[in-house]
């Protein structure tokens, strides 16, 4: 595995730890990654450093991932790449995870299908890990579980939501997609949400935006159209208003220390 630049030119396998999500990449990192995918090498990508990667040129028509809340900046400047939702990904010599314990889990899979599941789970042992786990566990709690309800109804206009949120999800839209009138919408996400179908768009555009502030060097009008906001002073109001902040106070709070 390799551990500095001089290493790349005989390692096989090569992980990249990442910098911010809009760090961009050194030609001389892109060049050694590109030259050590073409000859055969094993390269891998833990959370942010996906992005390394992807601006490298070596995940098109490759399954990946990161981690869940850099997907929305990662899209904007990688929009021809789909990133899975998976904990970690192995897609032949493209190793991927989204950060945190399942960068141990991708480590190992990598054993296991080197070395056996035995002695993979004698590592496991070793680090007091439960053992090599499967990569198809999605990294965020499903919305049945994280709503705690069975609705199928409301799951479906949930998934809907969280998948379009940088277009014009009115009510009526919503209705007309689920075939369920006004009246019962609002009732259904009353009694198993405990506020309106709007509030609850308006709630998620805000969280996407301001993953977007963190994540990105988009404008605030620009982050507005992102999700969805039909004009940046209505975003800045209801920022505000939820946050108690401006986005633009926001953005600049995180870019001058950014674990705040």
């Amino acid at each position: 595995m390799a551990s500095g630049f001089d290493d790349f030119r005989s390692a096989d396998i090569m992980l990249v730890f990442g910098p911010a999500a809009d760090h961009p990449v050194s030609k001389q990192l892109g060049g050694d990654l590109r030259a050590a995918w073409r000859r055969g090498a094993r390269i891998g990508a833990v959370g942010t450093a996906v992005q390394l990667l992807a601006n490298a040129g070596i995940l098109a028509e490759r399954e990946f991932t990161l981690h869940w809340q850099s997907r929305a900046s990662f899209l904007e400047s990688h929009w021809h790449l789909c990133p899975s939702d998976h904990r970690f990904c192995i897609d032949q010599r493209i190793l991927t995870c989204g950060g945190g314990i399942s960068a141990s889990d991708l480590i190992l899979q990598v054993i296991e299908r080197d070395h056996g599941f035995n002695f993979a789970q004698e590592i496991a042992d070793l680090c007091l890990h439960n053992g090599p786990r499967n990569s198809g566990v999605a990294q965020k709690m499903p919305l049945n579980q994280r709503f705690a309800t069975r609705n199928k109804t409301l799951l479906s206009v949930l998934n809907d939501i969280r998948a379009n949120l940088s277009s014009d999800i009115s009510i009526e839209t919503l209705c007309l997609r689920h075939s369920i009138s006004r009246r019962q919408l609002e009732r259904l996400f009353s009694s198993e949400l405990g506020m309106t179908p709007a509030r609850f768009v308006k709630d998620a555009r805000l969280c996407r935006g301001r993953l977007l502030l963190m994540q990105t060097d988009l404008t605030v009008g620009e982050v507005a159209a992102c999700v969805g906001f039909y004009s940046a002073s209505n975003f800045r109001n209801s920022f505000r208003q939820k946050y108690g902040i401006s986005p633009y106070q926001f953005a600049q709070r995180v870019e001058n220390d950014p674990a705040a």
